[in-house]
């Protein structure tokens, strides 16, 4: 039974990782991949020792980002052309929590002035600004210093 109440965690928190993964990465594919790779280490974890599970996915989440970032960018530096973000269709619902979504989607516009900050940088803007997530929490998951993030 714990290991279905493990799984279940890991679907409520699932959306909000899907959300984040994509934002960072841009590429649907990526983002299932690194949400997937989010939840192979959930299940090798020792969970009893996890205090705040979102927050830990959410770190892990974001580390392997980066991780894929990085090496998308290395890849990406021998490409003639601005580089952008597949598109991806989300269906539109009259819900609050909906239309909060879809005004802090972002824009190509908003995508290329991205694309300027380090891989770093661009998980402390979408984590804090777009995600709520404190100073020090980001600090904490991207492992460098509080006022580095801000």
């Amino acid at each position: 039974m714990p290991d279905r109440d493990d799984a279940l965690v890991f679907e409520e928190t699932r959306p909000r990782l899907l959300g984040l993964a994509y934002r960072i990465l841009g590429s649907r594919a990526d983002t299932e991949d690194a949400v997937q790779d989010t939840f192979l280490k959930w299940r090798k974890a020792d969970r009893d020792k996890i205090e705040t599970p979102a927050a830990w996915l959410t770190t892990i989440c974001t580390r392997r980002c980066l991780d894929l970032l990085r090496s998308a960018h290395k890849s990406r530096v021998d490409y003639v052309g601005a580089w952008l973000p597949e598109p991806i269709h989300t269906p539109i619902d009259d819900g609050t929590e909906n239309t909060l979504s879809l005004a802090s989607s972002l824009t190509t516009a908003f995508l290329l002035m991205l694309e300027r900050l380090t891989p770093k940088e661009w998980a402390a803007y979408l984590l804090h600004d777009i995600f709520d997530v404190s100073y020090a929490e980001v600090a904490e998951t991207l492992d460098i210093r509080e006022s580095t993030c801000r």
